[in-house]
């Protein structure tokens, strides 16, 4: 009969020393805790040593004929998880995923950055936001930040026109950024001409104002001009004197013509 702690099969010439156990039949002694024994002559083993950032499952105590212990890198870590390099932490601007840490988001020029991930992090906490007066996703590896073009204004992440009649500057972020242009003037969200008699010199919201007297204007107009029979400046308009005409604008009173004293004078 084998001695205590050891084994043959049938037709066997010699024994051998159990599972969890190491040494010579006869001599088999117990593998101690932390490690394990194949059986036979084979020196018992040690079990696994989880990474101080890993988690231990399992356990091998005395006699034990297996390794049991399963370790696995804490939320943020990656690797083995075995001995003393088993686990590297996810760096500042990473985060872990899977068993691989993943670069972070960048955002582009002309957005606004909210979050950081920190160093073990096990998400992407960083939110790109374009600034006022550009659209896109913000990421420097997405479609970034387009500013609107003249003409435009932004509105919750959409560049829109301008009414007709009006501009903006490039970048505009307000409907209040659309100037409705000289001749025109604001009439709730659109821009109307000025009604023939009145002028606007400027863009802007302001208001057309009615010309001088002597003067006048045809619908959407910048400026007024002198009646036809006046010359000068509108605010200043001076009737042309008998014997003169005047075409209106600025040009000035012209002569009438003077006829031959052998011919007849008609008007």
């Amino acid at each position: 009969q084998c001695p205590s702690n050891s084994y043959a099969p049938a037709a066997s010439s010699a024994c051998s020393c159990n599972a969890g156990y190491s040494g010579q039949p006869g001599s088999c002694s117990i593998c101690a805790a932390g490690s394990y024994g194949t059986g036979g002559t084979s020196a018992c083993l040690p079990c696994k040593t989880c990474n101080s950032s890993a988690t231990t499952t399992g356990s091998c105590g005395a006699g034990s004929a297996s390794d049991s212990v399963s370790c696995a890198c804490n939320a943020g870590y990656i690797g083995t998880g075995i001995g003393a390099s088993g686990c590297q932490q996810c760096a500042v601007d990473t985060y872990q995923s899977g068993q691989t840490c993943q670069p972070c988001k960048v955002c582009a020029a002309n957005a606004l950055t909210s979050g950081r991930c920190a160093a073990g992090g096990v998400s992407d906490v960083v939110r790109c936001s374009c600034n006022a007066g550009f659209v896109g996703d913000g990421l420097i590896e997405g479609s970034e930040c387009q500013q609107c073009s003249a003409g435009q204004y932004e509105t919750g992440g959409v560049c829109l026109s301008c009414p007709l009649h009006s501009t903006s500057l490039a970048g505009s972020s307000n409907f209040s950024d659309c100037r409705c242009d000289a001749g025109y003037t604001l009439s709730g969200t659109s821009c109307v001409a000025c009604s023939a008699g009145y002028f606007k010199n400027s863009s802007g919201p302001s208001s057309c104002v009615q010309c001088p007297s002597n003067s006048y204007a045809p619908a959407a107009s910048s400026a007024c001009s002198c009646n036809a029979g006046y010359s000068g400046q509108p605010g200043s308009c001076s009737i042309c004197a008998a014997g003169s005409y005047g075409t209106g604008g600025t040009s000035a009173c012209l002569p009438c013509k003077t006829c031959n004293s052998s011919a007849t004078t008609t008007g």
